[in-house]
């Protein structure tokens, strides 16, 4: 049971960073609660950006912070190619891609599960790794509702908005290196964190988090379901002095992650219930 107690916050931990690692570090994150009565992914990021002193921001992240958390600075290439532009607007869904430059449409993509093939090859012959996994892509698309903004402005972006039923495929090898959904991230986990994955033997764990409640598996046996309340949080906070961010909208969230420490198979759970 030690043993245990110990791995619930390496679980939460490996949510918090592989999953999306920007949403905890974002001064606030936002989802959208939707009726729905299929899984959905939904997310929505906002980009803000200024040419002429090359400052930007991503999901309510300023420039320092992403750089903090190891996201490259945007090339001067880049900032050529945006400055006359004052509005781009990229959609992901189901049916296809929609391109929208200054509220004006640029270019659609009508695609079909079948049609989408040529994307995969095309991914496949400019990467060097593993060939992307097909049918987990259709996972994903077949559930996707992704918005992505970017626009010319001074001020900070909008917060990340993530909903996601599909949890994130984690995947850490026996020294430790991470793989999110088959890519190879460049990070690894501290030694001390993967000596607890060891010393536990854990194989593998799946993890939910959906407005502030946690539910876990490891091994293959449920744990008991933790729920957080935002205002006990709240107390906590002050009490400690921990100076917390706005965490409102956060217990609105929903993401999950499906981690595979060294060889073993992916479940097919889903986060919410779905």
């Amino acid at each position: 049971m030690k043993k245990m107690r110990n791995f619930l916050p390496l679980i939460i931990t490996v949510v918090a960073v592989f999953a999306f690692s920007m949403m905890l570090q974002s001064p606030v994150v936002e989802a959208a609660k939707m009726a729905q009565e299929a899984p959905s992914n939904h997310i929505f990021v906002d980009v803000t950006y200024n040419p002429n002193t090359m400052n930007y921001s991503v999901g309510g992240l300023t420039k320092d912070q992403l750089i903090q958390l190891g996201v490259p600075e945007i090339p001067a290439d880049v900032w050529n190619m945006v400055a006359n532009l004052n509005k781009l607007n990229l959609t992901i869904d189901q049916t296809g891609v929609n391109v929208v430059t200054d509220d004006v449409k640029l270019a659609t993509i009508d695609w079909t599960k079948e049609s989408r093939t040529w994307l995969y090859s095309m991914v496949n012959a400019y990467t060097n790794g593993v060939p992307m996994d097909e049918a987990r892509a259709e996972e994903w698309l077949d559930k996707a509702n992704i918005d992505v903004q970017v626009r010319r402005a001074d001020t900070l972006s909008e917060p990340l908005v993530i909903s996601l039923d599909t949890p994130v495929r984690v995947d850490i090898s026996d020294a430790g290196e991470i793989k999110v959904e088959g890519f190879v991230t460049g990070q690894s986990l501290t030694p001390e964190m993967n000596s607890m994955l060891k010393t536990g033997n854990i194989k593998h764990a799946a993890v939910c988090w959906s407005e502030g409640a946690v539910a876990t598996n490891v091994n293959g046996t449920t744990l008991p379901q933790i729920t957080l309340f935002q205002d006990g949080l709240s107390v906590v906070d002050k009490a400690f002095g921990l100076q917390l961010p706005d965490l409102s909208l956060l217990f609105q969230s929903q993401v999950g992650a499906d981690v595979v420490v060294g060889e073993g198979m992916h479940s097919d759970m889903q986060c919410g219930g779905n």
